[in-house]
């Protein structure tokens, strides 16, 4: 009895491209003034064989009060993400908010206290 090679029949690349990856992206991380951090992530998406740039630009800035702005997300299709945290305004409690513009906004608190924590 002969064995059945599934893959036998594909072509070359076909075969290689299924189980490696290759991924190209250039990310750069500046600070900026008031403690912000920019960060710019460009990626190369080669996709039917033509070669795009996909885009990102993130910031984060943390405030003095407590309250930081964790990302703050631009993609080149204008879809923004945000995070943001806000510690201190209860003592040992941190509130965070995650969302998106299109369909998500969760809202998360975490309470810390020697004994235990408790997350909402």
């Amino acid at each position: 009895m002969f064995s059945v090679f599934k893959d036998f029949d594909k072509d070359t690349a076909d075969v290689f491209s299924d189980d490696f990856d290759s991924k190209i992206s250039l990310k750069v991380k500046s600070a900026g003034p008031h403690s912000t951090t920019l960060t710019t992530n460009i990626e190369l998406v080669d996709k039917d064989n033509k070669c795009s740039l996909k885009p990102k630009v993130s910031l984060k800035w943390p405030h003095p009060s407590g309250f930081t702005l964790e990302k703050m997300e631009f993609t080149n299709d204008c879809k923004m993400t945000v995070e943001t945290s806000l510690v201190d305004a209860v003592p040992g409690a941190k509130f965070e908010f995650k969302g998106n513009d299109s369909d998500k906004a969760d809202l998360s608190i975490k309470y810390s206290i020697p004994a235990a924590t408790f997350t909402a």
